[in-house]
C-alpha cells in the first residue's frame, strides 16, 4: 500500500521493494542531503495538485462509490478518487463474504 501511495504523489523512487532497499534508502536518505532535500521538494510541489492529498474530496468522493456500488449491485469497477479504480473480484470471488480474496483490475 504504501509503494502505490508513494507512486501517486510522484515519488517512485522513495519506493523500497525488499527490506535491503528499504535499508540502503534509508542509509542514503540520511546521509545525501540532495536526495532528501529532492524528495522534500517534490512532495511539497506535489501536495499542490496530488489528488491524494484532497482530504475533504476523499470521503465525499469514496461515499459516491460506494452509493454508485450499491446501486449497482454488480460490483463493478467504480472510480474512487481521480486515478484511482476499483477492481473486480477474481471469478468465483464473493465480496459479501467478509473474507479478503484477490481481486484483479
Amino acid at each position: 500500500m504504501a509503494a502505490s501511495l508513494l507512486q501517486a504523489i510522484g515519488l517512485p523512487d522513495a519506493i523500497a521493494h525488499t527490506a535491503e532497499e528499504y535499508e540502503e534508502l534509508a542509509f542514503r536518505l540520511a546521509i545525501e542531503g540532495e536526495l532528501s532535500d529532492s524528495i522534500k521538494q517534490r512532495l511539497v510541489c506535489n501536495r499542490a495538485t496530488s489528488s491524494s492529498f484532497d482530504t475533504a474530496a476523499f470521503p465525499r468522493n469514496l461515499d459516491a462509490a460506494y452509493r454508485t456500488m450499491a446501486e449497482k449491485g454488480d460490483g463493478g469497477a467504480v472510480r474512487l478518487v481521480e486515478g484511482v479504480t476499483r477492481c473486480r473480484p477474481q471469478e468465483g470471488a464473493d465480496w459479501n463474504s467478509g473474507k479478503s480474496g484477490t481481486y484483479v483490475g
